[in-house]
């Protein structure tokens, strides 16, 4: 039990430290604090069997084969995000291009022309959806229609909390079950399970969820009053000086069929990257030199409506440079994490307490969502607990399947609700809010894993 509260004390105090930020900070932990907090943490956990050493005056490790094993883990948790990071920078100039290009102020008004303030929230929902779904990511649906969405909802006076989760919600489920996402495939594949046959397995309690959410945002919006008039005087001075016409749909489009058929995201984005700097140069008649100092720096609207001009400027590459150091500083305290034997002891912990199938379901789903807390990262907590519990699955003689599920509903959805994973590191700054501030509006993942944790209790049939 010693070794246990040893291993998840470095999570306590960053759990506490963040808590204490929050509540007694400015309310943004994501421009300093958590990057500080994880580092100092990271710190803590390879210090801690040193001093625990010296006290008890036991056998020191040794110190040089400590620090090398550390670095290493450390260097391989960062080159496991590497791609993450490199798809924040061009999220940064596509956000950035787009509203040069008048791509995201088309869909505004698009969306404005043809949404009812009451059903924006189930729209929004529905739309991410579909489009998660399509593509399999659910990062791309974010950083393209999840922006203009996330103007739409400001517009039509909603919380930036509740539009985020409205959108966060669709694209989840849809990532979830899209047979192109790669985490549906990675939990498939690490649990030996046909692809086909998971997605199957997981259509009854991931559409219940879905149903209770979309019934949670129309009443929502049912009660939504006021603001029409405001939004008729927007649109007027929108339509001024944007249009959507068929360029600011073929782009996007672009962008999305790409995805969809199998070309990597990298090179998907820079479409859509090229695409929305040609048209910001042949529409928006912008010079070149302001074009890239957009891409790099973000684009800064000059309509002269001040609200407009907030809502319309943002993007570029230097926006992104918090949320990668902090993605940095995460990788860096899980790999002290799992260098100083801390997840490895945690994990040993769990297997010793699992017997019956229920309590594996239930403990595999707990180790996910652990694993997105201290390695920091979706893909990891689908791997190590795939890895690890896989050989208990089959031991207890146990369905895979539901393995397969509970690697995708603990590992998948749970880790755009934690600050300092990748995948809330990248939501917040691509939507321009507080992974905080969303949290408790993502109603889908919450709902989904009450859901979960239901079947794995009541169903009496878990052997294959």
């Amino acid at each position: 039990m010693i070794g246990m509260i040893r291993a998840l004390l470095p999570v306590l105090i960053l759990i506490l430290g963040l808590t204490l930020v929050l509540l007694f900070g400015n309310g943004d932990a994501l421009q300093g604090p958590s990057q500080v907090l994880l580092i100092l943490c990271g710190i803590f956990a390879v210090l801690e069997p040193i001093i625990y050493r010296k006290i008890r005056r036991e056998r020191s490790i040794e110190h040089r084969i400590y620090l090398a094993t550390i670095l290493k883990k450390i260097l391989e948790s960062i080159k496991n995000v590497s791609i993450a990071i490199y798809i924040l920078i061009l999220v940064g100039a596509l956000i950035a291009s787009w509203l040069a290009s008048g791509i995201i102020p088309g869909m505004i008004l698009f969306g404005l022309d043809t949404i009812h303030p009451s059903i924006f929230l189930v729209g929004a929902c529905i739309a991410c959806a579909i489009v998660s779904l399509v593509s399999g990511s659910s990062w791309s649906t974010v950083g393209t229609i999840g922006v203009a969405l996330m103007g739409m909802g400001e517009l039509w006076g909603y919380s930036s909390g509740m539009v985020a989760g409205a959108i966060l919600s669709g694209a989840y489920f849809g990532d979830k079950m899209s047979p192109l996402s790669d985490t549906t495939n990675l939990a498939a594949s690490m649990s030996r399970v046909p692809l086909t046959s998971h997605i199957r397995f997981m259509i009854p309690g991931t559409l219940f969820s879905m149903v209770l959410t979309l019934v949670i945002y129309s009443w929502i919006g049912y009660s939504k009053d006021g603001g029409e008039l405001l939004v008729m005087d927007i649109q007027s001075f929108l339509s001024q000086n944007y249009s959507y016409n068929i360029w600011t749909a073929i782009i996007p489009t672009v962008v999305f069929l790409s995805v969809a058929i199998g070309i990597p995201a990298l090179p998907s984005l820079g479409l859509g990257i090229i695409g929305g700097a040609g048209l910001a140069f042949y529409q928006m008649n912008l010079e070149f030199i302001s074009i890239f100092y957009s891409l790099f720096f973000g684009f800064q609207s000059s309509l002269g409506n001040p609200s407009l001009d907030e809502l319309l400027s943002g993007g570029g590459i230097i926006s992104m440079i918090p949320t990668i150091l902090l993605i940095i500083s995460a990788m860096i305290f899980g790999g002290c994490m799992e260098g100083s034997g801390k997840i490895e002891i945690i994990i040993k912990t769990i297997l010793k307490r699992i017997h019956t199938g229920r309590g594996l379901i239930l403990n595999t789903m707990v180790f996910c969502y652990f694993s997105n807390l201290t390695t920091s990262d979706q893909y990891l907590s689908v791997v190590i607990p795939g890895k690890t519990m896989r050989d208990s699955f089959e031991r207890m003689k146990v369905d895979e399947r539901y393995l397969a599920r509970a690697l995708e509903d603990a590992g998948t959805i749970t880790s755009v609700l934690i600050p300092w994973n990748s995948c809330g590191a990248f939501m917040s700054s691509t939507l321009g809010i507080n992974t905080i501030k969303y949290s408790p509006f993502c109603f889908f993942h919450w709902i989904h894993i009450l859901v979960s944790i239901y079947l794995a209790l009541m169903n009496n049939r878990l052997n294959r």
